[in-house]
């Protein structure tokens, strides 16, 4: 169980492909779906500028 062959990461996965020389400002970050609430998901009222750029 311990052995590679049982991990559940994909061992391809682990190499970094990508440039993360830059800073971290340079990167295009999404954000969840509910980044315009002001509180909780169901009760809270929502506002855009909750949305920094």
């Amino acid at each position: 169980m311990r052995s590679p062959a049982g991990d559940i990461f994909n061992p391809e996965h682990y190499e970094v492909n990508q440039d993360m020389t830059q800073p971290l400002s340079n990167y295009f970050i999404a954000s969840s779906h509910n980044t315009y609430l002001m509180g909780d998901q169901l009760m809270s009222q929502s506002r855009v500028d909750m949305y920094a750029w």
